[in-house]
């Protein structure tokens, strides 16, 4: 159960049509009191968001998520974030990769930043921000849809593919591995991966496996830290610790320690609350 007036995550599916390109769909509900100071930390993941600022009769703003209607690339660092009570956000995850089918950006100019949906001449995104209010995020499947039918959209099924590899392998897929797998060579794997990712795929990698990291901590919480970091793909624990400081800003340990307390059913491992004042 969620603490009292504590935010509530949830995770939705896309429509089937949408699940090679969708992870998910997602709700973030500030339910704290209103003026407390309950801030989250949302973590790195490999994915691009489309989110959507929802904001109540009162006017209360989930604050640090941008614009009302955005864009948000892949991150290579926390964002804390915050809400107002009776603030909501709602967002599409998208797999590693997928984003430029759906909408005509370069993730590489989006790295650990945001743009404005607006002004990128999203056909129906404000009438789908309309419709959430009332609707849920049923009203995704449409919109998400009709973006991808739309010309002009690059959608690499090979970086797709990578990063699925990437994913499954931990440390195990090299950049060698990728190109004799997918057939490319190393210049047009890092080219293609800058337009659709962002990042290089050995960067991705990286948070790919801090990732699975983090949802074996969240799963084991018996297991010591040394055997989570050799489960999700590292070399050894300092290995494990110099990468979970370097991608969330705190060590393992202080993470699960903060992660004591049971959280809810279909919370994502990759919000939690940040560290107290100091420490």
């Amino acid at each position: 159960m969620d603490a009292p007036h504590g935010p509530l995550y949830r995770e939705h599916a896309p429509a089937p049509a949408l699940l090679p390109w969708v992870e998910c769909y997602w709700t973030l509900s500030g339910e704290r009191a209103a003026g407390a100071d309950r801030r989250r930390l949302v973590l790195p993941d490999g994915c691009m968001d489309v989110i959507f600022r929802l904001e109540t009769a009162r006017g209360c703003a989930a604050e640090g998520w941008g614009p009302p209607r955005s864009v948000v690339g892949t991150m290579t660092r926390p964002l804390s974030v915050g809400g107002s009570e009776g603030a909501r956000v709602v967002g599409v995850r998208f797999h590693p990769g997928a984003l430029p089918a759906f909408l005509d950006v370069s993730a590489r100019e989006l790295v650990d930043g945001r743009a404005d949906l607006d002004d990128l001449r999203a056909g129906g995104a404000m009438e789908a921000w309309e419709l959430l209010h009332q609707e849920g995020t049923s009203v995704l499947d449409g919109l998400l849809l009709a973006w991808l039918g739309r010309s002009g959209r690059r959608d690499d099924a090979a970086v797709r593919r990578a990063a699925a590899l990437l994913a499954r392998s931990g440390a195990g897929a090299t950049v060698p591995h990728l190109t004799r797998d997918l057939g490319l060579g190393r210049r047009q794997l890092e080219r293609r991966f800058a337009h659709a990712v962002g990042v290089p795929p050995g960067t991705l990698g990286r948070i790919l496996r801090f990732r699975r990291a983090l949802t074996l901590l969240g799963l084991h919480a018996e297991w010591a830290l040394a055997r989570v970091a050799l489960e999700a793909g590292y070399h050894d624990q300092p290995h494990f610790t110099r990468e979970f400081r370097s991608l969330a800003g705190t060590t393992p340990g202080d993470h699960r320690r903060r992660r004591a307390v049971e959280e809810p059913a279909g919370r994502d491992a990759s919000v939690q609350d940040p560290p107290p004042p100091g420490a």
